[in-house]
């Protein structure tokens, strides 16, 4: 075969490869899989699970719980909200603590009904079988932002968790073996007491008080 008609094999063969390839990388988009590598945030680079699921909200249960397409209920890693509802006999009762309600709202305002992206830690259920994890959803949804490196990712991401504690509407909870972002988590509560945020206001102590 003749040198010239090598060389254009050999190009359409590249030309090929290379069309595969991008047809893969759509493919593993639409099937709400979409991969990572790592984060940088808070100063340091951040290890990222490589598999992080992108996934669908079906509603929002509370403040720091949500209810995924599948079924699947996913508690946020490393916060805590303040309860809407308390145990009366063999049911729930309506009786929200001081900012549940907001919690539950700002919650709703960022991933109700959106596709989020999960990050999971050590330990991935809890005793209740619920998923623990932390939660991405896209900033373009919620327009210009300045990226932070700590609730607005530059990854082009609002990280939820951390969002609930910068806002005063969620507490830190550091439950081992899940800490990753617990100094993160405890710096962005920090911020908000010394702005006098929410949960963190000068209030503070009534609140505590009333508290389950």
């Amino acid at each position: 075969m003749a040198g010239p008609e090598k060389r254009e094999i050999k190009g359409r063969f590249f030309l090929s490869f290379l069309l595969i390839v991008c047809l893969q990388g759509v493919s593993s988009e639409a099937s709400g899989k979409v991969y990572y590598g790592t984060e940088e945030g808070a100063g340091v680079h951040v290890s990222v699970p490589l598999g992080n699921e992108r996934v669908r909200v079906r509603r929002v249960i509370d403040g720091d719980t949500i209810e995924l397409e599948n079924g699947e209920h996913v508690r946020y890693i490393g916060i805590d909200t303040p309860e809407e509802r308390r145990r009366e006999g063999k049911g729930w009762r309506f009786d929200p603590e001081p900012y549940a309600v907001l919690a539950a709202e700002e919650n709703r305002k960022l991933v109700a009904g959106k596709a989020v992206r999960l990050e999971f830690d050590e330990e991935k259920q809890d005793r209740f079988g619920r998923e623990l994890a932390y939660v991405y959803v896209p900033i373009g949804l919620f327009g210009d932002a300045r990226y932070d490196g700590e609730v607005r990712l530059d990854s082009h991401e609002i990280f939820v968790n951390a969002f609930l504690v910068q806002r005063g509407l969620a507490r830190p909870l550091t439950i081992p073996p899940n800490t990753r972002y617990a100094s993160r988590f405890e710096k962005l509560a920090r911020d908000a007491e010394r702005q006098g945020l929410g949960l963190f206001g000068p209030n503070k102590k009534e609140i505590h008080a009333r508290e389950r």
